[in-house]
């Protein structure tokens, strides 16, 4: 696991129109296209096609716009709750390890966040390719990262 990486270098997944995973980065994640281009209508529509092909499979009612914007909100005035952390898996296998092996971090590697694009696509809008900092290992490919937001922080 890289000491450093960011945000940049991950990989998110999100859902086609069979409910299967696949690989997008940061400039295509549609929470951050939603911010950047200030349109609901990107977050709304991804969120229903979600909803709608994955209906057994979907738990994010609560991740809904007014869920975002109040995380970006926090996130805003509040900065970064320094509790959370964004977990991160190395060159994943199995059901969820669809990667695109020509999007590789500074080390070679694949990284896929299994959690926290809806803060990582607030980070990035907010403060650009900000580096995540290894903050503890969780088993051989999988690590907890926190955001490096203050310029000081090493």
């Amino acid at each position: 696991m890289l000491k450093n990486i960011r945000i940049s270098e991950l990989q998110f997944h999100l859902r086609n129109e069979k409910c299967k995973v696949y690989p997008v980065t940061i400039n295509e994640l549609p929470f951050y296209l939603c911010l950047k281009h200030d349109d609901r209508e990107i977050y709304d529509e991804y969120f229903e096609h979600t909803k709608s092909v994955c209906p057994g499979d979907f738990g994010g009612n609560i991740q809904n716009y007014e869920y975002f914007v109040n995380l970006f909100e926090n996130i805003k005035y509040n900065g970064w709750d320094g509790n959370e952390g964004v977990l991160l898996t190395k060159n994943p296998t199995g059901k969820f390890g669809k990667t695109n092996k020509n999007h590789k971090a500074s080390d070679g590697g694949c990284y896929v966040a299994n959690d926290a694009m809806h803060r990582c696509a607030i980070l990035f809008y907010l403060y650009g390719d900000v580096s995540l900092k290894l903050k503890a290992l969780s088993g051989r490919r999988n690590a907890y990262y926190k955001p490096l937001i203050e310029e000081n922080e090493t």
